[in-house]
């Protein structure tokens, strides 16, 4: 016998059961059921609340229809959603916040399942993802931002990609909200993000190099951004302005980071000053030993075909 994992329905007569009332659900009782099941389709997983339902119900009627509801229609569906039909599990299941009270709602798994595969390319109406937007909890949000970003709603993706919280930096969040930041032209959402959002800084860099920002790039560098000290050595390099790329570069090589030295330490090369790479290897820059040792033997492979 084969025993189902669902934790809120017990057997397939269950499962018929539920689904009947949902498909069989009046108008403004079927709404906020409907709203639920949307929201966890696109990653919801913690308790929706009442605010959330209030907010995105209406989307799922029309204009006529939310005209001639009654001022307790709310109350009314949530009632419908949260009876058990027949000695079976209820549309949506309330979560307590204490005694009598209700933090939220979350829907009945096998009822999910089954509008998964129903309005699998139905599309979440703008206001739905709007109160998603207003009313998600912050751990629903690299799930919701994804789902998102994959629908084509980039507003929504950036704005639930900047809500998401924790002790430890998601980086692969921070990394897709730069990105797409970075997409929208969104400069000053960069700026803001960039203080603390590596990848922010790294695209804010990027878009003031590719217009040509040199004064801003000027001043990031010196207040030590790192990203926009080795984009604006590829600007002066590019203007032939070698030596003041090389000054720029050794700041945030000194301080340690990598990626600037491979820039340096390729900069120097490319300009054959192997004086220059010579104390770089001495001061233990990364990558300067093995770059001079490359240049090395390819001066030394080419005397010897020289004197065959």
């Amino acid at each position: 016998m084969v025993v189902s994992k669902l934790v809120d329905t017990k057997s397939s007569d269950d499962h018929a059961v539920l689904r009947l009332a949902f498909n069989r659900c009046p108008k403004l009782r079927r709404e906020p059921i409907t709203a639920a099941l949307d929201a966890r389709r696109v990653g919801v997983q913690t308790a929706l609340t009442l605010d959330y339902l209030a907010a995105a119900a209406p989307a799922y009627l029309t204009s006529t229809q939310q005209a001639k509801a009654t001022p307790d229609w709310l109350d009314n569906a949530i009632r419908y959603a949260v009876e058990p039909v027949q000695g079976a599990a209820s549309c949506l299941i309330p979560v307590a916040a204490g005694m009598g009270k209700t933090a939220g709602y979350l829907t009945a798994d096998y009822l999910h399942q089954t509008a998964r595969t129903l309005r699998r390319t139905e599309a979440v109406p703008d206001p739905v993802w709007q109160a998603l937007v207003t009313h998600h909890h912050p751990q629903d949000g690299q799930q919701l931002g994804d789902n998102a970003e994959r629908r084509g709603k980039i507003d929504q993706a950036i704005a639930f990609y900047s809500g998401v919280e924790g002790e430890i930096p998601n980086w692969n969040v921070a990394g897709r909200l730069a990105d797409l930041l970075a997409e929208q032209g969104e400069v000053q959402e960069l700026r803001q993000q960039g203080a603390g959002n590596h990848f922010a800084a790294m695209r804010l860099a990027d878009l003031l190099a590719g217009q040509g920002e040199v004064q801003e790039l000027r001043q990031r560098a010196a207040a030590g951004d790192r990203s926009a000290a080795v984009r604006l050595a590829d600007l002066l390099a590019e203007q032939g302005e070698a030596q003041e790329a090389i000054a720029v570069l050794r700041q945030p090589t000194d301080a340690g980071d990598w990626y600037a030295a491979e820039q340096l330490i390729a900069l120097l090369a490319e300009q054959g000053r192997i004086d220059d790479l010579e104390l770089e290897v001495r001061a233990g820059t990364h990558g300067a030993a093995a770059r001079l040792a490359r240049i090395r033997r390819s001066a030394g492979n080419a005397e010897a075909k020289k004197s065959i």
